[in-house]
């Protein structure tokens, strides 16, 4: 029987001085379309996640974060088959202005809004966490 393979995520919770965590949109054409998500992405071959996660940050938001504090880490497998193990760091202080590369949108959400927005299956569990 061949092993699954799991594949290493690394997301970023950034807060503002409001209380609001980022979320980002996926673009239409990719997988999961456009369900919300934190920021972050795939750890590549050779990479720490703080690595992975510092140019995910870089690529899609133009930001350069620091800080980073674990937060959670699970597994999450989907109904297409993929298996994802997702460590969540908490980003302390970042540098440079967001801005929105990649995603069909950007928000700064409430932790109480988070019911109004379709958040990925895998970033759920976090959501509630951090919604208390």
């Amino acid at each position: 029987m061949e092993e699954k393979e799991i594949i290493a995520v690394a997301v970023g919770l950034m807060f503002n001085n409001r209380g609001e965590v980022l979320l980002c949109q996926r673009p239409e054409e990719k997988s999961y379309p456009l369900k919300w998500e934190f920021p972050g992405g795939k750890v590549e071959s050779g990479e720490t996640s703080i690595e992975g996660l510092r140019r995910e940050l870089r690529e899609e938001l133009e930001i350069v974060s620091s800080e980073e504090k674990l937060f959670h880490v699970e597994t999450t497998s989907y109904s297409d088959g993929r298996t994802y193990r997702v460590e969540y760091f908490q980003i302390q202080s970042w540098e440079g202005h967001l801005r929105n590369i990649e995603f069909a949108d950007i928000a700064w959400v409430h932790p109480k809004d988070f019911p109004n927005y379709d958040i990925l299956e895998g970033n759920r569990e976090v959501c509630q966490m951090i919604a208390g």
